[in-house]
């Protein structure tokens, strides 16, 4: 089994999908076997810790799986009212809480994504092993604040940035 883990949370508004990256075929890919939408403005710290450490306990439990492309594929189609991956990332903001080896988690926090921004992570942060599921919440939700700091002074979809970086190239 990979000894990286890895938590996917979108957030589209005021919905969380949180998925699972499984070894599958060894390569970390995202399933949705374990799927869980936390929706409404009532969403706490805590609720979002939970759904993390579950999942999280989803990953140990089931070791590597086989999954089929379209299911590696399809894993963000829960509960979401977008019809292609582009329009959902182009939409949704992105944490990942990574664990290696049962250290610490290390959180990312990813804006909308327009084509290959990937790896542009405008926050990081830890929480030690061992972490209530508060606290590993809280930490998540740091992300989403700085996600929205972000947008703020760049944008929406940091549309700014891409036009400066397109002026400077031709």
């Amino acid at each position: 089994m990979s000894q990286i883990r890895i938590v996917s949370i979108n957030r589209e508004k005021d919905r969380f999908p949180v998925c699972p990256f499984v070894m599958s075929w060894g390569i970390n890919r995202v399933t949705d076997r374990f799927f869980r939408s936390l929706r409404g403005p009532d969403v706490t710290a805590r609720d979002v810790g939970v759904a993390v450490l579950d999942a999280f306990a989803f990953i140990e439990r089931t070791g590597p799986l086989e999954l089929t492309l379209e299911e590696n594929e399809n894993f963000w189609r829960h509960d979401t009212k977008y019809k292609t991956w582009r329009a959902f990332v182009r939409n949704n903001d992105l944490v990942e809480v990574t664990n290696y080896k049962d250290k610490e988690y290390w959180v990312y926090a990813y804006p909308p994504r327009v084509g290959a921004d990937w790896d542009d992570e405008v926050w990081k942060g830890t929480v030690p092993a061992g972490a209530s599921a508060e606290e590993l919440g809280e930490v998540v939700m740091d992300a989403y604040a700085a996600i929205d700091e972000w947008k703020r002074t760049h944008g929406e979809r940091g549309v700014n940035r891409l036009r400066i970086v397109c002026r400077i190239t031709k």
